[in-house]
């Protein structure tokens, strides 16, 4: 039996976990061997022994794992359209590998082509203002456009909003779950999860019928992680998850970008906090995030965004045909357009003469960045910019 099939046994039993893995590969040479039907033969004592496994989960290892075994389940996951991918497989993420304990296998919904493409991951809060969601789903937008794949956990808030984002544009998604990938987590995101099996992928390391567990979800950040070459933390509080994954990211010497928001915010306070203890990037648009990873993408990364986006090039969001006046404005955001269209203003300025609440001005301020309708220059002047 092939070794691939060999592992995805090992994984579907309960009680075998990434450390007993480990040790069984290692100790069999990268599983190259053969099951024979029927209870031991195949592992020995010795062999369970030297690879660490406890003899309570090597008698069952023993007792369960025959060629029907494996079986029944490639059956189960067939019969639930749900795929496979083994560390043993060419498809298996490249990033991935390299980061802290990869998973022995994924399973997945939707289209693997995703996995072509260089993925960033965003994520922040589940709680976010209307300025984080905003972003979140602008920046999703535009990495889309330009032929990323925008991974996050599918969570309520910045999560979805991402998803979204992505989902409108020519690029994709990838949804890593913290359940089994059959489980739709928060139930809310049903329509989203099944958005992202269709023009997306669905990701997780846990077997069909895997319970919920609060430690899986901190778990699955590693692999939001560790598919990307970049983090972006949109709102945070001082203890999100948000912050594991960026943590995750910066020890696997990955890029960690921060979008900045207002100080007095108590969502900004990760964000901030991630400032001050690593070296991170603070963004506001794709086009920086691109400035931080580009260097990064081989030709074969590039080649699959550009057949992505159907271009030659790939072409920055902003400067998409229609795009700009295919985004519409609204009625706060023409109100600071009419100011800058006379003389270009400072935030104070802004502030004064509109009389927006200074986190709402900051959001719209953002929202007129990233659709290119203003620029900010030298001495933090807002500008409106003429074509």
């Amino acid at each position: 039996m092939d070794k691939k099939w060999l592992l995805f046994g090992l994984h579907e039993m309960e009680g075998v976990g990434w450390k007993s893995i480990a040790g069984i590969v290692e100790a069999t040479h990268n599983l190259e061997m053969d099951v024979e039907e029927g209870k031991g033969g195949w592992l020995s004592d010795a062999l369970l022994a030297r690879a660490g496994v406890r003899k309570d989960i090597a008698g069952k290892v023993r007792d369960t794992l025959t060629a029907s075994f494996i079986e029944r389940r490639r059956e189960a996951y067939e019969k639930a359209n749900i795929g496979i991918i083994t560390r043993f497989d060419d498809t298996y993420p490249s990033l991935l590998k390299h980061a802290d304990s990869p998973p022995w296998i994924l399973y997945y919904k939707g289209d693997l082509k995703m996995l072509q493409l260089p993925q960033i991951a965003i994520v922040g809060t589940r709680v976010p203002t209307a300025y984080g969601k905003h972003v979140a789903q602008q920046l999703g937008q535009e990495l889309s456009e330009r032929g990323y794949a925008v991974v996050s956990g599918m969570a309520r808030g910045i999560d979805a909003a991402a998803h979204a984002g992505a989902l409108s544009g020519c690029g994709g998604t990838i949804a890593v779950l913290g359940a089994g990938p059959e489980r739709i987590y928060p139930p809310e995101n049903r329509v989203l999860y099944e958005r992202i099996a269709e023009k997306g992928l669905i990701l997780s390391e846990y077997p069909l019928g895997s319970a919920l567990h609060p430690i899986k979800f901190p778990r699955r950040n590693r692999i939001i992680a560790g598919l990307s070459f970049g983090t972006v933390v949109v709102e945070a509080a001082e203890r999100s998850g948000a912050l594991i994954t960026a943590d995750m990211a910066a020890s696997a010497n990955r890029e960690v970008f921060i979008v900045p928001g207002p100080i007095t915010s108590p969502k900004s306070r990760g964000v901030l906090k991630l400032w001050g203890e690593y070296s991170v990037t603070p963004v506001w648009s794709a086009d920086g995030v691109e400035a931080g990873i580009s260097h990064l993408l081989t030709p074969d990364w590039k080649a699959a965004m550009n057949e992505r986006t159907g271009s030659k090039a790939a072409v920055p969001a902003g400067n998409l045909p229609g795009l700009q006046d295919a985004q519409p404005l609204s009625e706060d955001e023409r109100r600071i357009l009419d100011i800058l269209a006379n003389a270009p203003a400072s935030i104070d300025e802004l502030e004064a003469a509109t009389k927006f609440p200074f986190g709402h001005l900051h959001s719209v301020l953002l929202s007129l960045l990233m659709k290119k309708k203003i620029e900010q220059k030298s001495g933090s002047y807002f500008h409106f910019i003429t074509y």
